[in-house]
């Protein structure tokens, strides 16, 4: 018995951690790196598509073990919340197996395509969370009718295939979505007419997309085994679709202005019929991204000076593709900026506006200021305190805006910066500002010598170009 009460305590106390750590979560420890990939494995029935040689795995009792591992396979990834935009594309390794990096917490839809019978697709749907990675596992006929609801529910499902719009499963998946209103999986997955493979409703989503899937998208009833059977090819007889690319062209970007080019295609055979653009890449890297409508082939891109390497034109390319699910096509136009527009040269202020203050009121002693004139002269009045001023530069981005004041030798003749002596001439230490700021910022910095011998200077530095903005600060008689 004694040991027994010096036990329970004990007891009592693990069970409580493991009730607080269960509620609160694992707390990741300071430091530690949280793991922003998502990963899975691609696995497809053989007799859909038809790799050289079946891979196959040991049995784990999942309706997938007769399906082959599909290396190869095009994997991409969307935000399932804007599931018309393509975040990012792998193909699964040898092993099925692939990985997305660098892939913030949130919920995500993953495509994969087959890469032989390209129209053939699964669809999977996988909850990133935040510090550990994300096993989307394999995708199969129940992620595949859960994505397909999510795309209807977010506008962005597509004319599959497998899944045509206004088809009975298409009808169905999109009952379900406008029933719950909501992207909720737990909801999703409990509607009666979203169902599983073990029940004995044959009619219900999840059925009908495996019946589809498992048939080679070619009708209801054919379930693979393992091992050659059946290989049913949509492809058979396809002709490759043909690209045109618009002409190279150069554009300003100043001022910012959207531009768009068409890309078109032809398909002689017309066998899988839509064809589907997409952008493969544009090199270099712009700071404004390029997109491509996939129905039209439209592309579009908003450029400005940021897209500018520096201060000489730069070339983008543009490599769009075009599918008809069987084969692609792929070409590459260029668009030039022209840098001509996006480069200031000039080391002159726009605007100078000098302020004392005097009494209880900010006078304004630089009411005619002439960009051409560097150097005024003006007389503050007996009772003048304090300063502040305001520039603006002709070429704001392309310049550095430096200051100091030197309050008159009567009242101790100092710099802001803390250097000694004074001769008339510029300083040798400066204070950095901005285009557009009143300045000093810090109102302790702006006393005026009642007595003159005041002195504000501005520096403009546009490459080599400096010009010295000066003002004389004197006390009137």
């Amino acid at each position: 018995m004694k040991n027994l009460r010096l036990v329970l305590p004990l007891i009592l106390l693990i069970l409580l951690v493991l009730v607080f750590t269960g509620c609160k979560g694992i707390v990741p420890s300071p430091g530690a790196t949280e793991d922003l990939t998502i990963s899975g494995k691609i696995k497809m029935p053989f007799a859909c598509c038809t790799i050289e040689e079946p891979i196959f795995e040991e049995d784990t009792g999942h309706y997938t073990d007769a399906w082959s591992i599909i290396p190869d396979a095009v994997v991409e990834l969307r935000d399932a919340q804007k599931c018309d935009k393509l975040l990012a594309s792998t193909f699964s390794d040898e092993n099925g197996e692939y990985t997305f990096d660098n892939v913030e917490p949130g919920l995500y839809i993953i495509t994969t395509y087959c890469p032989v019978q390209k129209k053939y697709i699964l669809k999977d749907v996988v909850e990133k969370k935040a510090v550990t990675g994300a096993d989307a596992g394999i995708p199969d006929c129940d992620s595949t009718a859960l994505a397909l609801i999510i795309e209807i529910l977010n506008d962005c499902f597509g004319n599959y295939n497998c899944f045509k719009k206004n088809s009975t499963i298409y009808r169905l998946a999109r009952d379900i979505g406008e029933n719950i209103g909501e992207v909720d999986l737990p909801l999703i997955e409990a509607h009666d007419d979203f169902g599983n493979l073990d029940d004995e409703d044959y009619n219900d989503l999840v059925d009908l997309v495996c019946d589809q899937l498992q048939g080679c998208c070619i009708g209801p009833g054919f379930t693979p085994g393992p091992g050659p059977g059946p290989t049913p090819n949509p492809c058979a007889g396809n002709e490759a679709p043909s690209i045109t690319v618009p002409p190279d062209v150069t554009v300003s970007p100043n001022p910012p202005s959207p531009y768009s080019w068409t890309v078109t295609a032809s398909d002689s055979d017309g066998i899988l019929g839509t064809l589907e653009f997409s952008l493969d890449s544009v090199s270099p890297t712009p700071t404004s991204a390029f997109s491509i409508d996939a129905s039209s082939g439209v592309v579009s891109w908003d450029p400005d000076c940021a897209d500018i390497d520096g201060r000489v034109d730069t070339t983008y390319t543009i490599t769009v593709s075009v599918s008809d699910g069987c084969d692609t096509d792929t070409a590459s136009f260029k668009v030039t900026l022209d840098a001509e527009d996006c480069i200031c040269e000039s080391a002159k202020l726009s605007y100078f506006s000098l302020e004392i203050n005097e009494g209880s009121n900010w006078n304004e002693y630089l009411a005619t200021f002439d960009p051409d004139i560097n150097e005024y002269t003006v007389s503050s009045k007996k009772n003048a305190s304090h300063f502040r001023f305001t520039v603006n530069a002709e070429c704001p981005n392309d310049v550095t805006l430096q200051y100091n004041w030197y309050r008159g030798d009567q009242c101790g003749g100092t710099w802001l910066t803390g250097e000694s002596g004074y001769t008339g001439n510029p300083p040798t230490a400066w204070r950095t500002i901005n285009s557009g700021g009143t300045y000093p910022t810090d109102t302790n910095d702006r006393p005026v010598c009642q007595h003159g011998g005041n002195a504000l200077f501005v520096k403009v530095t546009n490459g080599t170009e400096v010009v010295i903005y000066k003002v004389n600060v004197n006390r009137s008689n």
